[in-house]
Formats: structure tokens, C-alpha cells, sequence
């Protein structure tokens, strides 16, 4: 967790962190909102569509995975009707002009990759970690 100081004063300011609890990390963190700056890895978006969540905005009490709580109209639409759409390359169209919207703001953004291990039978072919790319399952297979 880190203080930041407020948005009026000198971009000079120092930036102070303080530990919380590992176990309240998430729970009293995290997951309210209760931060200025926070350190964590969302690993588990497979497909296009489960980013709705982290971009979507917060209603009431209710952060979604979106906990900055940066958001827009405009975003959830385009994530909405991206999600909806069954012609995949609308789809990536649609995610590609949220995700210039979502920059704009200044959402989040990965500081470092993460280190990935696998371990896989011998004779598998393109499949491994795939540091900050994509995964083709097509091209998954067996060496001959």
C-alpha cells in the first residue's frame, strides 16, 4: 500500500508506503478501494469478454474487479456490445476501441512480468509461458 499525496500539492512529493496485513490485503484493501496505489496481477483473463469486470464502472459499493474505480459510459458500452456481438472480429474491433478509451484514463497498467513455469510432457510443441502475449490454442500440439 502506498500514500500519495493529495492531488493539489507538488508532483516533487515523496511517496510513502505502508504495510498492511497480508491477510486484509484484498478483503480491506483491495477490494474497497481503500488505496492510492496498489501492486497485484489479474492472471486468469483467457478471453476478451472477462475484462468487462475490470473496466466496467462501479456501482454503489460494488467495485466489480475495477479497484480503482476508473471507468466511463463509453467503456461499457463498447465492452458491453463487444461482449454481445457473435462476429469475432467485431468483437476485437469493439475491445480495441476500449481499450484507447481505457488508456486514456490511465487505468492500470503492468509494471513487470510476471515469471511463468510450466511443465509439460516431452514431444509437446507451442506451449510454454507466454509472458505478456497471447495464447494460440490452434497451434498447440505434438512434435512428430
Amino acid at each position: 500500500m502506498v500514500d500519495l499525496p493529495e492531488p493539489d500539492s507538488p508532483t516533487t512529493a515523496r511517496v510513502s508506503p505502508r504495510r498492511v496485513p497480508a491477510n486484509d490485503y484484498f478483503n480491506k484493501y483491495v477490494n474497497t478501494g481503500n488505496f492510492d496505489l496498489v501492486s497485484f496481477r489479474n492472471v486468469d483473463q483467457v478471453y476478451l469478454s472477462m475484462a468487462y469486470g475490470t473496466y466496467r464502472q462501479p456501482k454503489g459499493k460494488n467495485l466489480f474487479q475495477n479497484f480503482g474505480s476508473v471507468g466511463s459510459p463509453k467503456i461499457d458500452k463498447l465492452l458491453t456490445e463487444a461482449a454481445q456481438t457473435t462476429d469475432h472480429a467485431e468483437s476485437v474491433k469493439l475491445c480495441n476501441e476500449a481499450d484507447s478509451e481505457i488508456w486514456k484514463l490511465g487505468h492500470s497498467f503492468m509494471l513487470y512480468q510476471r515469471p511463468q513455469i510450466y511443465a509439460v510432457r516431452d514431444g509437446r510443441a507451442d506451449f510454454g509461458a507466454e509472458g505478456l502475449a497471447d495464447r494460440d490454442y490452434l497451434k498447440v500440439g505434438w512434435l512428430k
